[in-house]
């Protein structure tokens, strides 16, 4: 390869935690002359410099980088790459961080700059480029690399408070080694070629007046004792640590560091003398004298001893009150125990009216359902009423037969397995040409589910997408699970503890048996008719346990049984929390009626809304059905993640109301990397990823619709409308 350097930003970073490795994309932005000596600008064609894609491969990272960094470096050819269009040809090699000046002469003296450093801050031009930085503070004197950061609730620079201020490097830089650029505004950046800083010129102490009074005095007491017994608290102090330093004939680096401290003396001759706190501290140096100490010593005794008295004499006084408190509190809890025990009366009363009111329940249930067809509006209420009521009846000696304790056993097709995404989709375009319905709803389809995201299936044909899918992906099973309006909680769709045996039943779904299964099925679970039960009580919670599993987050858990509930011999007993597991796949479709409940604006940010209503003729009959592993999901779900890469057209819409969270983001770029594991164009997996994943977020927020079709190069066809048309229906 050429000697030419690059500075480049990271745009993507993937870090494996098992394996401790680390790898990154990088954008190079600008590149050096061939000799090193100067930087030649921002490269007009990447994508033809840097095949195939206009980026560079960072192989084993280092840790702590993260998206938005800058680093120089040279390039190599990547070994493994064989014109792979998702691939990068080559990779970093040599990198170090850019070395930056920033001028800061214009703030005025010395002085000011480091007293705005040091407190206030200072306002840039631009953000700096990297952390570590050059100052320039006199027209030849430079110092650094230091650490800028910018200070809590401003938008002004500090020194990093973890940076030694004692001892900070100057230097002299040749002005032919300092170049002017253009990276996100103008900076100034040191030549590729320059070696080193330049001209060392010494140290100096940027720690305040008051640190620096304190250390001053401290070395002066280390170094000459007899001198400090004579001192009083006075200028004296620094004009007899000056003599010192020029008598104690001091050579090398520690006379560097004296003499940094004899320059900033002048500047705090007074300080001493207005600082309470160094007042303190020159106390401590007069303790250390004999004489003086054994006086102190002495006063402080009698003080003590003063001190001590008064504090006996209060105690006593507090523990008179106390015991007084005491005697009232234990004719009080007599008083309460009286109460107890009238109490314990009225509940027996109680307890034999509920047992009058069980025996009407029959009557009255029959009548509140009645009430309930009459008047769909309080179904919801009349259900938490009756599970409240059947919860509370517990007879001592009722118990579960044995057998409805068994997990149900996870039978997996024998059915041949498909290993390619592509023979895949191939597979399920063939089922869905046979019952008439466009390929283009299965590739959406799998683009969903492969990236983690939960499909909404809209249209009459949505079951039979649904089966054609599960005839490819898990050899025709499917876990169909109708709604009720009686789900109020996300354990509700797991299971439920039975009020006799307190033993945990499944629900009949099976939903909690396909998160325990620790087989090499892949499943395909369906709620139908999700929106009859309040959704963002039951659902919202399972489906961002599954975001996390996607993202490869700490999971949230579903809490399922209490510890210490369920008896001996209860197989679900040990499974007190739950988390969604990658290989049990989630679809909805909803329905229309009175007993609906409208959906939540928060699921849109989780879920893709595919349209079925795309018929076609009849072409080819299905083949035999097929599943697909645990392993080669996952692998097909990673090598999802890995082309997940941001789309800056998402940041840039002008007129956008509110900034698109960062889960909508993920969730589009995680179906665009589906989009092109499959083999799309890069502008196919994008107009794909933006209609089934962002519209329903846009319709649901109050978006201009129109305006983002615009910005984002979308057609909106009539199908799509329908898709704006349900949403819309399904919030009412």
């Amino acid at each position: 390869m050429s000697d030419i350097v690059y500075i480049g930003r990271v745009k993507w970073m993937h870090e494996n935690y098992e394996k401790d490795y680390r790898h990154a994309t990088v954008e190079p932005l600008i590149q050096s002359s061939p000799d090193q000596k100067h930087w030649l600008g921002s490269i007009k064609d990447p994508v033809d410099e840097f095949p195939a894609r206009g980026f560079v491969n960072w192989h084993d990272a280092p840790k702590g980088l993260e998206e938005d960094d800058y680093r120089q470096f040279d390039i190599e050819p990547h070994p493994f790459y064989e014109g792979q269009p998702d691939k990068e040809a080559l990779q970093i090699r040599n990198h170090k961080y850019p070395t930056e000046i920033i001028d800061l002469r214009d703030i005025g003296s010395e002085r000011d700059i480091r007293i705005l450093l040091t407190t206030k801050g200072v306002f840039l031009n631009v953000k700096p480029l990297v952390k570590r930085c050059v100052l320039r503070i006199r027209d030849e004197k430079w110092i650094g690399p230091i650490d800028l950061v910018k200070r809590t609730g401003t938008s002004s620079w500090v020194l990093n408070p973890s940076l030694k201020l004692d001892a900070i490097r100057c230097w002299k830089i040749p002005t032919a080694a300092i170049q002017q650029v253009e990276i996100e505004g103008t900076r100034y950046l040191l030549t590729p070629n320059q070696d080193g800083l330049g001209q060392y010129l010494g140290l100096i102490t940027w720690e305040t007046d008051e640190v620096l009074a304190k250390r001053v005095m401290n070395r002066l007491l280390k170094r000459d004792r007899k001198t400090a017994e004579a001192l009083k608290i006075s200028k004296n102090v620094f004009k007899t640590y000056i003599d010192s330093i020029t008598k104690a004939g001091l050579v090398g680096p520690e006379l560097e560091q004296e003499l940094s401290f004899r320059d900033r003396i002048q500047e705090i001759l007074d300080v001493i003398l207005k600082n309470e706190e160094l007042l303190d501290e020159a106390a401590s140096v007069c303790f250390a004298i004999d004489p003086i100490r054994e006086k102190i010593e002495e006063k402080a005794e009698k003080e003590y001893q003063k001190k001590l008295s008064e504090h006996e004499t209060r105690l006593d006084i507090d523990l008179t009150a106390k015991k007084q408190e005491i005697k009232n509190t234990e004719a009080e809890l007599e008083n309460k125990k009286s109460q107890i025990m009238s109490l314990q009366d009225r509940i027996t009363t109680a307890e034999q009216k509920l047992h009058k009111q069980v025996d009407q329940f029959d009557t009255e249930l029959a009548e509140k359902l009645r009430e309930v067809a009459e008047k769909p509006e309080r179904l919801f209420a009349e259900m938490a009423f009756s599970r409240a009521i059947s919860s509370a009846i517990r007879p001592a000696n009722s118990k579960l037969p044995h057998g409805a304790l068994r997990t149900k056993h996870i039978v997996v097709p024998d059915v041949p397995t498909i290993q390619k995404p592509n023979a895949f989709v191939g597979a399920l375009s063939k089922r869905l040409l046979s019952v008439g319905v466009s390929p283009q709803v299965g590739q959406e389809l799998h683009c969903a589910l492969s990236s983690g995201t939960v499909p909404l299936l809209i249209g009459p044909d949505g079951l039979e997408v649904i089966r054609s899918y599960a005839d490819c992906v898990s050899g025709g099973v499917l876990h169909w699970i109708p709604v009720s309006g009686a789900l109020f909680e996300p354990a509700d769709l797991l299971g439920r503890i039975d009020p006799f045996s307190r033993s945990f039943v499944p629900h009949p779904g099976s939903l909690l048996d396909l998160l325990l299964d620790d087989s090499d099925a892949v499943h395909l679970v369906i709620l139908d008719g999700f929106n009859r039960a309040a959704s963002d009580g039951y659902l919202l919670p399972l489906i961002q346990s599954l975001q996390d599993a996607a993202e490869g987050r700490s999971q949230l858990t579903i809490p399922l049984v209490p510890q210490g509930l369920s008896q001996n011999g209860d197989i679900y007993g040990a499974v007190h929390r739950v988390a969604w597991s990658r290989n049990v796949l989630l679809l909805l479709r909803p329905t229309t009626g009175t007993t609906v409940l409208p959906v939540p604006r928060e699921l849109w940010a989780h879920c893709a809304v595919i349209n079925t209503e795309l018929p076609v003729g009849v072409i080819e009959s299905p083949e035999q059905a097929s599943r697909v592993t645990k392993a080669d999901w996952n692998i097909w779900f990673d090598q999802t993640l890995s082309l997940s890469v941001p789309i800056e057209k998402l940041t840039k819409h002008p007129n956008a109301r509110v900034p698109l969270p960062r889960g909508i983001r993920r969730k589009i770029e995680r179906i665009y990397g589906a989009g092109m594991a499959l083999g799309l164009t890069p502008k196919s997996a994008t107009d794909q990823a933006l209609k089934i994943g962002l519209m329903p977020y846009l319709v649901t927020s109050g978006e201009p619709l129109d305006e983002w079709s615009n910005v984002l190069g979308l057609e909106i066809e009539q199908q799509d409308q329908r898709i704006e048309d349900v949403i819309k229906q399904l919030e009412e």
